[in-house]
């Protein structure tokens, strides 16, 4: 083998390995341009951009929680729902006494993550109350209690 055809090989690879360097590094610069772009495409098509006022979001989550109860054959998983609910679980406003009631009967199946991290939150509202920390109230408390006993039984 002579020399050219051994430089032309290594310039080969070189050249080879530095484009598949450089795609590589691109393809997330290419996925964040491709968002962009979709990103300025919806705002031009006149999709709403407004969010949903809460009292539209409560009760969509009040629905859900309904439907699970109700008829779990046409029930289906919401991610977003679920996370709304978790969220606003503790303030009475937003999911009243009988619906408590019915999300703490949701929370038995709860699994995985969520359910070790409403444990994890419900054990730090306690602490936080008998520290008498002003940001937890009463009935956040007693909130904590129902969903600890439910979750660890």
């Amino acid at each position: 083998m002579s020399t050219k055809t051994k430089h032309a090989e290594v310039t080969n690879t070189q050249h080879i390995s530095t484009e598949t360097e450089t795609i590589n590094k691109s393809v997330p610069n290419r996925k964040m341009r491709l968002r962009r772009k979709k990103k300025r495409k919806s705002l031009k098509h006149g999709k709403p951009t407004t969010p949903v006022p809460l009292t539209i979001r409560r009760d969509n989550a009040l629905s859900y929680l309904h439907l699970w109860n109700d008829d779990k054959d046409t029930w289906s998983f919401k991610k977003n729902t679920q996370y709304w609910l978790l969220n606003n679980m503790y303030d009475k406003k937003q999911v009243g006494k009988k619906d408590f009631k019915l999300l703490l009967k949701y929370l038995e199946g709860l699994k995985g993550y969520q359910r070790n991290k409403l444990i994890q939150d419900s054990q730090e509202i306690l602490n936080n109350y008998e520290r008498k920390d002003n940001n937890i109230n009463r009935q956040q408390y007693k909130r904590a209690i129902n969903i600890l006993r439910t979750l660890i039984e």
